[in-house]
């Protein structure tokens, strides 16, 4: 068994998943569209990004309720138990478009953390 991970390690694997979705998303998601490796590259670090946020203490979160903590843990519920179901238009759409705001929210509270 693996000791409970702090939520400034949570936070950094936060940070990590939404660059390297972002990466794949660099030319505005052209290569995403017609890049299978990619996309399965870019659905993995939403998982992980919301598994991240999901192991999360319930005080930090509750204390930045700007946050869509649902939606990010909601997305990754979807892409683990709904794998078939995956929408990549909503995957893409959500990258372009949530994750630049999610990064710099997440940034802003590791930032604020004592030894962050």
């Amino acid at each position: 068994m693996s000791a409970e991970r702090a939520d400034a390690d949570r936070l950094r694997d936060m940070l990590r998943a939404v660059r390297s979705v972002r990466a794949g998303m660099s030319d505005g998601g052209l290569t995403f569209e017609h890049d299978e490796m990619v996309q399965m590259a870019v659905v993995h670090s939403l998982q992980v990004l919301g598994e991240a946020a999901a192991g999360l203490s319930g005080e930090l979160r509750a204390c930045h309720p700007d946050v869509p903590w649902r939606l990010i843990i909601g997305m990754r519920n979807q892409i683990v138990h709904k794998y078939f179901d995956i929408d990549l238009t909503v995957v893409r759409e959500t990258a372009l478009r949530d994750l630049p705001v999610i990064e710099s929210q997440v940034s802003a509270i590791l930032d604020a953390l004592p030894g962050g």
